[in-house]
């Protein structure tokens, strides 16, 4: 119960639980308002974003979110705890007493290590030696606690069975793999590697990022991780997120890196609101995370041709969700770590100075040397959405109209591409200035619908006041696919449903759309590429048989049905 706790607070901010009910005003580093719980002139009573408590100097009540819950609503713990979990998106579990036991077991475990590689790295004067090296000072070592994995294939392993720990236990760590046939035991999984911690927002150590030095196998990783664990969720975690959370908050803006020496010389500069992805991409858990936390998000990925693409896709995800998203790039194909390094002053300049993700990307597409035609190509595929994804109307428009300028054409062309803008985020390019328009088709059409279609119905669910009868309509799905077929809405994890219900949100209030006429519209369209593709399944059929002299009766006054039925569609859909 204590983990639901946990992430309850970790996803819901004490300002936005205790503002649905209280009129907060910015008071220094907390919010001030008048107690719901007696009444008073002045105000007294206080919320701690920090600590995540609030105190009224009144009447002397105060807590956490759960003891506010309590009170305002007249509830017991069990009661507020629904109504928050709820609220958070967490489900309850009754948690078996030995999952528990078995779980803090690994944490226990995971702290042992953690203390097992510092030792190490105090011992390997080469080891600590690179870091120093590389800029990172002692008490930063300690600050991330950075150990050292030795070489040998059972060290970790033979230290954890002494510490009292099973083979399953170690296993279930992550620090220990089996090999291929499982005979010959388990054995460590980070050998001769810099040790980087990752830490929960709690600060329990959850996992590792290990750097390669010294003895390890040349055709080894630079970096491996931690794999998934019970108490390592990649989608859920970010490095550094524990000791950025106060600064993230104070400052207002959270810095978005790739790498642990990025993360760690970041926080020795002073920018003590950097996280670090350590290895995964960014996903709509993370961005709920800091969203929490704050309303902004620079971006500084690495600026070749896989971090481009990673840092699209993050801007899509982080704006969808509301953010506002800038992008810092260090020159000459350096990272972070590299420039904080060589002049930290110039680090800084950058990072205050990013421009807005839609002024980079316009910059980066306009280098190469390509011609105007294939520059207003990139940006209407790949800028253009992004646009039509930021939150605030004012800067939507500005950003708009920096786009039509930049292009050449109206402002209203360019809101016209945004009222459209729904281009699936590319994942795999060659150069930015050089990308070739992909026609999709019928079946990548048909899923693309699928999507639109689906993140309406996501949006909806969620909604308290939903305009649509999600379940009315998921009917119509089933009975237009077949008894027989596949509800495409079943194959969709948490994390893409997330980002199709942000996506489908944005897009409705962008174009100020009617969600009920939207969501036929959106039905309508994906109803015609499915009978498209079922009138294309036919006339291939209807050709094979003719080929082979068989009889094609049957299934071609089932063609001509289909051809009708889409004729009426079309008309029906243009219509509006």
């Amino acid at each position: 119960m204590s983990d639901t706790v946990d992430t309850i607070k970790d996803r819901l901010s004490i300002v936005d639980v205790v503002g649905a009910y209280v009129e907060l005003k910015k008071a220094g580093v907390n919010y001030k308002g008048r107690c719901p719980f007696h009444n008073e002139k002045t105000p007294s009573f206080f919320v701690s974003p920090d600590r995540g408590t609030f105190h009224c100097f009144g009447c002397g009540k105060g807590g956490d979110i759960f003891s506010f819950t309590e009170e305002i609503e007249g509830l017991d713990f069990k009661g507020a705890l629904k109504v928050l979990a709820e609220r958070a998106g967490v489900p309850l579990v009754v948690e078996h007493p030995e999952k528990k036991e078995r779980r803090d077991r690994i944490y226990e475990l995971l702290e042992d290590a953690t203390l097992h590689y510092q030792h190490h790295l105090v011992d390997t004067a080469d080891a600590r030696a690179y870091l120093f090296k590389r800029g990172v000072l002692p008490e930063t070592l300690k600050t991330f606690r950075i150990g050292f994995a030795l070489s040998s294939w059972e060290e970790m392993t033979t230290f954890l069975r002494a510490k009292g720990y099973t083979d399953q236990e170690i296993e279930s760590s992550g620090l220990a793999k089996y090999g291929e046939d499982r005979t010959r035991g388990i054995y460590d999984r980070f050998r001769s590697r810099i040790m980087f911690p990752i830490a929960d927002g709690a600060g329990r150590i959850v996992g590792f990022s290990g750097r390669m030095f010294g003895d390890a196998d040349p055709d080894a990783a630079k970096y491996i991780n931690s794999p998934e664990t019970e108490v390592y969720k990649k989608s859920q975690v970010l490095f550094g997120f524990d000791k950025a959370k106060r600064a993230m908050r104070a400052e207002d803006t959270a810095i978005l890196v790739e790498g642990q020496m990025d993360l760690v010389l970041s926080h020795q500069a002073g920018l003590l609101h950097t996280v670090a992805l350590s290895g995964t991409a960014l996903s709509s858990e993370h961005v709920t995370m800091l969203a929490r936390l704050t309303p902004t998000l620079i971006l500084s990925l690495d600026g070749d041709t896989a971090g481009i693409s990673a840092a699209e896709r993050s801007a899509r995800i982080a704006l969808s969700a509301g953010m506002s998203v800038r992008m810092a790039c260090p020159p000459d194909g350096k990272d972070p770590a590299d420039m904080i390094l060589a002049d930290t002053d110039a680090w800084k300049k950058t990072v205050a100075e990013a421009p807005h993700i839609v002024e980079k990307f316009m910059t980066l597409l306009s280098v190469g040397g390509g011609d105007l035609r294939s520059f207003r190509t990139e940006v209407s595929r790949r800028v253009i959405p992004l646009v039509a994804l930021i939150p605030n109307a004012v800067e939507r428009d500005h950003f708009a109209e920096l786009v039509a300028d930049r292009l050449g054409v109206s402002v209203d062309a360019v809101r016209e591409e945004m009222s459209k803008a729904h281009a699936p985020i590319v994942e795999d390019i060659s150069a930015m200035h050089a990308i070739v328009p992909r026609v999709p088709d019928n079946e990548t059409t048909r899923r693309f619908r699928e999507r639109r279609l689906a993140g309406l119905l996501y949006w909806q669910e969620k909604k308290a006041d939903a305009i649509i009868d999600v379940s009315e309509l998921i009917a119509r799905i089933r009975e237009t696919i077949g008894e027989g077929g596949v509800l495409f809405l079943d194959e969709y994890g948490q994390e893409l449903k997330d980002t199709l219900a942000f996506e489908a949100e944005y897009d409705a209030e962008i174009r100020h759309a009617d969600p009920v006429r939207e969501v036929e519209h959106q039905f309508s369209l994906w109803k015609r590429e499915l009978l498209r593709e079922r009138a294309h399944r036919l006339k291939e059929l209807i050709r094979m048989r003719q080929s082979a002299g068989e009889d094609t009766t049957d299934i071609s006054g089932e063609h001509v049905s289909l051809i009708r039925a889409l004729s009426l569609l079309d008309e029906h859909i243009a219509s509006g």
